[in-house]
């Protein structure tokens, strides 16, 4: 017997239209905030401040407030987050040399390899 194959259905979140809108806004403001970094670090910090806007505007739709989802002020929110070594998904381990936060709060500086090892021959 043959079966017909059902239709995938959407798997779209009803809030995802709405973030899409605001995203450009909230990327060209960390684009800004971050324009004094290597191209590496401005990208993962570009990275952590959509991932924290989009944290912020998914509770604000689950609490029925999206309303008061300003692009600009996520964005804001995002770059505060990000300086500060908040990562989406992440605690913060002060013992982790790797951490944003680690190195923030005790002036851990990591290096690549690679640039480390050019600079010295």
């Amino acid at each position: 017997m043959i079966r017909i194959a059902a239709q995938p259905t959407s798997t779209v979140p009803v809030w995802h239209a709405g973030f899409m809108a605001i995203l450009p806004t909230i990327h060209s403001y960390a684009r800004g905030a971050f324009a004094h970094l290597n191209p590496e670090a401005r990208q993962d910090m570009i990275a952590e401040v959509i991932a924290n806007a989009l944290v912020a505007y998914v509770r604000l739709y689950q609490q029925g407030r999206v309303s008061l989802a300003y692009p600009t002020v996520l964005a804001r929110y995002g770059v505060a987050q990000a300086r500060d070594g908040r990562r989406v998904g992440a605690k913060l381990n002060i013992k982790d040399p790797l951490s944003r936060y680690c190195q923030k709060r005790k002036g851990v500086v990591v290096e690549r390899l690679d640039h480390a090892l050019h600079l010295h021959q």
